[in-house]
């Protein structure tokens, strides 16, 4: 396992800079969970680190958690609208408060590129301030994608987002295939893309003991649109035909909570899925994991895929959705540590495979397939990239 590069005096770098409007533990998701992994090992190095936020928190604007510093620059805005899509104005919002950059000290600035918005407040920041402005991507959408996600206004996010890809000096991308998707959209930018791909903390995974609580299936995530919990839930309902007891956990919580609590219903799947809604510590789901036979992620669109090497470092095999916007299935090597689907009755044929034959896939292998990631190896990787 990497071990951590110390912060050293002959570093060009002291004070960085990282700008997103959504922070963990307040907002949970990927890239959340990536800025404060990264963050606090930055902070533990010996760099001092500085967040520039929504003020998720109550009380005074500044405070340090975990030896980061968290800087409220805008009140909370709410992040959703209609349960499943970004909302602009809490973009635009954030976008304008970024402008408060010009007053602060910082040797690198690191944005996340999604609003996109901040984007361009920040690299106006950095021209005024003679800085280079860094960006971390995980995702990049296809003008099909930005149609059905905002309809008419589509076309100008896609444009918008054309247009933030030319603006940092240089981009992290968490993944080959975000990073793929960036060249093809701006080949003369390849030398200017860094992967510093999603790590896990291998050590916290293996002191974690098995739930009491078992299942054979479980999904861990956020219960939005394009994660496409539906599909699970029909796959569930095609296993009971054949095994009448089959039991599904699904962790998270998010807008679609209701219907597919609905849809569970309906199918007469009561007594076989299970809801737990977000559990607050980490340590909770990997056990959750370890007490489990199979993991699913049926995305649509993921820009990394976290959960995949997660759930592969608790020993389970993965079944990801064969979607071109979901970029965990590049974490799949089939029939080693998972396998690929294209719908709920295939799902639903792999999932019945492998409860009935576990040994289809070497756990072995399916650890392995996750011991390549490491946290610190990641923030190796990006202080390399600040230092350039």
């Amino acid at each position: 396992m990497a071990k951590l590069k110390k912060y050293s005096k002959e570093s060009p770098i002291k004070n960085i800079a990282i700008v997103s409007d959504t922070i963990y533990p307040y907002f949970k998701g990927g890239k959340e969970k990536r800025i404060h992994e990264i963050t606090t090992r930055l902070a533990s190095a010996g760099y001092e680190v500085h967040i520039y936020t929504m003020k998720w928190w109550k009380g005074p604007k500044n405070k340090v958690e975990d030896g980061v510093n968290l800087h409220g620059i805008s009140k909370l805005h709410k992040i959703y609208i209609n349960g499943s899509r970004r909302s602009i104005s809490a973009g635009v919002l954030f976008g304008f408060a970024c402008f408060k950059l010009l007053f602060v000290s910082f040797d690198v600035i690191d944005v996340d590129h999604m609003p996109y918005l901040p984007l361009f407040s920040v690299w106006l920041v950095c021209k005024i301030r003679g800085k280079k402005l860094y960006a971390t991507w995980h995702e990049v959408w296809s003008r099909k994608y930005w149609n059905e996600y905002l309809g008419f206004f589509g076309i100008f996010a896609y444009l918008i987002e054309r247009v933030g890809t030319l603006l940092p000096d240089k981009i992290l991308v968490d993944s080959d295939f975000t990073k793929r998707r960036l060249k093809l959209r701006n080949p003369h930018r390849h030398g200017q893309l860094v992967t510093a791909y999603n790590g896990i903390n291998l050590v916290e995974i293996e002191s974690v003991k098995p739930s009491k609580h078992k299942s054979d299936v479980i999904y861990a995530g956020r219960l939005m649109g394009h994660k496409n919990v539906s599909t699970l839930v029909r796959a569930i309902s095609e296993v009971k035909k054949d095994i009448d007891n089959i039991v599904c956990t699904i962790v998270g919580d998010g807008p679609l909570m209701n219907s597919l609590k609905s849809q569970t219903s309906n199918l007469g799947l009561d007594e076989n899925i299970n809801f737990v809604g977000f559990l607050p510590k980490h340590s909770q789901v990997f056990s959750r994991l370890k007490s489990s036979k199979v993991f699913v992620l049926p995305s649509r669109r993921e820009g990394f895929g976290m959960t995949v090497v997660e759930a592969n470092a608790c020993g389970l095999p993965v079944l990801t959705l064969n979607h071109p916007d979901n970029a965990a299935k590049d974490l799949i090597n089939h029939g080693v540590n998972g396998y690929l689907f294209h719908n709920y009755k295939e799902l639903a044929e792999r999932i019945k495979d492998l409860i009935k034959r576990p040994e289809l896939l070497e756990q072995e292998a399916v650890y392995d397939s996750a011991s390549q990631y490491s946290w610190d190896s990641t923030v190796d990787n990006v202080i390399d990239a600040y230092s350039k």
